[in-house]
């Protein structure tokens, strides 16, 4: 309902949209969509925007009760470009993605979000990362990413991430920050360690943390990287 008098009266006043690679905008293609189709049912969507400012001018007709603002997601680029195909980008197909995060910030977008784990942003080398993150810095924007790994390759997943933070000189957010398994506390020891250093050298690393007990992910993440190859249709088969 628009005037999301549910949010209201538990005192959620702001609503951000766009997080870990997904967005409802900028469209290259109209199934640029199903990139949020791990969370919600697209079917059916009636969907009359492309751009970013477009959903913005959507978003205003409808007089919703709460703040709305929004990241871009690196996945949904990823597919409008790409569709159902797992591989590097060229560097025109690069360019066009920083173009595409430059002008959607200038609409109003918050900055650009990566959700590092999922299928489509698995094969995107460290280069694309920078590039766009870098892009979302030059925009005014922030960058927001939900790591690579969250659980045995997690030291990993976030020194990849401070390689991102450092090249390109974004303020970082690192997405609902976890670690699975048995070395978990240590992990996160770690990651703690190693945001207050950045932090205190001038650089400016957020995170957010989930309130569940265990995980509210999506089934795939724990299975091997070689299922996701080729889409939904070959996860399922």
């Amino acid at each position: 309902f628009p005037d999301q008098a549910n949010m209201l009266m538990q005192g959620v006043t702001t609503i951000i949209g766009g997080n870990c690679g997904s967005s409802l905008a900028p469209l290259v293609k109209s199934d640029s969509l199903l990139s949020i189709q791990k969370w919600a049912d697209v079917d059916g969507a009636n969907v009359n925007w492309q751009s970013f400012k477009e959903l913005v001018e959507e978003l205003q007709r409808k007089k919703i009760g709460v703040n709305i603002g929004s990241l871009v997601g690196h996945s949904t680029l990823r597919r409008g470009i790409l569709g159902d195909e797992i591989r590097d980008l060229q560097q025109d197909e690069i360019k066009k993605m920083q173009y595409l995060t430059e002008r959607s910030i200038a609409e109003g977008a918050l900055g650009l979000s990566f959700g590092l784990a999922f299928a489509h942003a698995r094969s995107a080398t460290i280069q694309e990362l920078v590039a766009l993150a870098s892009s979302a810095k030059k925009g005014g924007g922030v960058v927001a990413g939900h790591l690579r790994n969250e659980g045995e390759r997690f030291i990993n997943a976030l020194n990849e991430a401070v390689d991102i933070i450092q090249e390109s000189k974004a303020s970082f957010e690192i997405s609902h920050l976890k670690a699975h398994g048995a070395y978990a506390a240590e992990y996160l020891d770690f990651a703690l360690a190693k945001i207050e250093a950045i932090n205190n050298a001038g650089g400016r690393v957020s995170f957010d943390v989930f309130p569940y007990d265990f995980s509210a992910s999506v089934l795939y993440t724990v299975l091997p990287e070689w299922v996701t190859e080729g889409g939904k249709k070959n996860v399922l088969e």
